[in-house]
């Protein structure tokens, strides 16, 4: 039955209203109600509930708002941050539908409309979320989570969804964004809507300035269903083919494109605090509800990080940062917050922070992993296990001090390893050389034969060898060495300086010892212990 009813929307708009956007960006970082104003060009723009209650209005002078509360927090309207805030939850809502388009903040609109909102076309994916009353609990949850004040609305078109927002009569939304009582799908046809704008007075038409207005109320014109009622040709032919042609876009009569977003591969989120945080603790709470939001943003787009960055905004206006690095990409939080824990309690923070942003665009598609079939044995990624201990060990002592061991195309054993900054432990590889030792000693035991791997321990420089005799002795034993394998040679270095060796493999009462013979020097030299 669902199906039934979603195939009959061709299209169904939702207009998502912030009407005092710049406000909640700044006060959803508060924990408790304050007087708080957002101000422009000495006037107040905004306030907060606590500012209203005491008589603070918009269009109000600073001077006389702080004359009516004190004390009064001030914050500059900021248009850009405004913005980016606009355009972070038109990304969230993109998990909805694809078609997102955005109002931008203006401070130039006309007071009965709101400065900055979003229109989204639902109609195409009710099926998919089961029904329009659970795809709007979603999204209205979701607002609700983020702490912003949305008006909600429906239309069959971009601009009748948006107008029906203003008035609470006409809505078919209620105040928490459900459809009202008495309404279903079946309900909202074109016909159905058109009814609803019949009441909206002309002002909100965005074509009818001051003068064009005062015209039509000359002739008894009053609201929009006096307009529909006019034959169109006679209206565009008297008041411009402008009027015609958003009445037309209202109505459905004709196409109304709109823009709409592109999906971002880049994670930006910030929260602001009146008061200031000055220690980790406070960090910490809005800190883990951000990557929380990140790890959404990761699961809904099928991404992975590899990094990402906090940035903190300090009210004597200088800026810090604390970068994390990820051996592996990954969408786990816990970790996240554990790593960012980590980090946070090394940074020094020298005055209060105001804002913290957090940024990523470290990002790549998902791989999918194969999970152990029993945990409970102990058979664990490895993988995974490796990258969270490196990861945790970068975090807590910096990642110039985690160093490895690689191997380097040369032929002197010397230059055949170097030592390098850890991108990505490499476990099974050093199990692998460690399991080859191994069994090349078991073999020399069983079967009395020799190694045939070099030996993992080298010393930083070889050592001379002591003669007493024809007998080699190691530098600090009395032992003689017994050569116990056949010359390995090795001429190498030409072009810098010739290395002509011959290595064998000797044993005295401590071990097998790995020695060489330098043919430049004519001297004999000890360079490694096997294990």
């Amino acid at each position: 039955m669902q199906a039934d009813m979603n195939a009959g929307i061709k299209a169904l708009w939702l207009s998502l209203r912030l009407p005092q956007l710049p406000l909640d960006i700044v006060q959803r970082g508060c924990d408790e109600e304050v007087g708080l104003v957002i101000a422009h060009q000495q006037r107040v723009l905004f306030a907060s509930v606590c500012a209203r209650a005491a008589g603070i209005s918009a269009g109000m002078t600073l001077s006389t708002a702080m004359a009516l509360l004190e004390p009064l927090h001030i914050t500059e309207f900021d248009a850009l941050r405004s913005q980016r805030s606009l355009h972070q939850l038109a990304q969230w809502c993109y998990q909805f539908t694809p078609h997102v388009s955005v109002r931008e903040v203006s401070l130039q609109e006309k007071k009965h409309q709101p400065a900055a909102g979003l229109l989204l076309e639902i109609g195409g994916c009710l099926q998919l979320f089961h029904g329009l009353d659970k795809l709007l609990h979603r999204i209205n949850e979701g607002l609700r989570h983020q702490q912003l004040q949305v008006v909600s609305s429906l239309g069959h078109t971009p601009m009748s969804a948006w107008l029906l927002g203003s008035q609470g009569e006409q809505n078919p939304l209620d105040l928490r964004g459900q459809l009202k009582a008495g309404l279903d799908l079946t309900t909202l046809t074109p016909d159905w809507f058109i009814q609803r704008l019949h009441p909206l007075p002309l002002h909100y038409l965005s074509s009818a300035d001051d003068k064009l207005q005062q015209q039509l109320h000359s002739i008894g014109l009053g609201n929009l269903g006096d307009l529909f009622a006019l034959p169109r040709a006679s209206l565009n032919r008297r008041y411009g083919q402008e009027l015609g042609s958003q009445l037309d876009k209202l109505l459905g009569l004709a196409p109304d494109p709109q823009t709409f977003i592109e999906p971002t591969q880049v994670f930006f989120i910030e929260r602001h605090f009146l008061s200031g945080l000055s220690s980790v603790d406070m960090l910490l709470k809005p800190a883990e509800e951000m990557l929380r939001e990140l790890r959404q943003f990761l699961l809904h787009r099928q991404l992975q990080c590899r990094g990402f960055e906090w940035r903190f905004y300090h009210f004597d206006k200088q800026r810090s940062q604390v970068t994390i690095e990820l051996s592996n990409a990954q969408s786990q939080s816990d970790n996240f917050l554990e790593l960012t824990r980590l980090r946070l309690h090394q940074h020094r923070i020298d005055a209060p922070i105001e804002t913290i942003a957090l940024h990523s665009d470290a990002l790549q598609a998902s791989e999918a992993r194969s999970q152990p079939l029993f945990h409970e044995l102990g058979f664990e990624s490895d993988q995974q296990v490796q990258s969270e201990l490196l990861d945790k060990l970068r975090a807590k002592l910096g990642k110039e001090r985690i160093n490895q061991i690689s191997a380097v195309d040369d032929h002197l054993p010397e230059c055949r390893q170097r030592v390098e900054v850890v991108k990505c432990l490499q476990r099974s590889e050093k199990t692998s050389l460690q399991r080859s030792e191994k069994t090349s000693l078991q073999r020399l035991e069983s079967r009395k034969e020799t190694p045939s791997e070099d030996p993992l321990w080298l010393l930083p420089q070889p050592q001379p060898l002591r003669q007493r005799g024809q007998a080699l002795l190691l530098p600090e034993s009395s032992g003689e060495l017994e050569i116990i394998s056949a010359a390995r040679r090795i001429d190498s270095h030409w072009w810098q300086q010739r290395q002509r060796r011959r290595y064998f493999i000797a044993r005295d009462p401590q071990g097998l010892h790995w020695i060489y013979f330098d043919g430049r020097r004519q001297q004999w030299f000890l360079h490694g212990h096997f294990g």
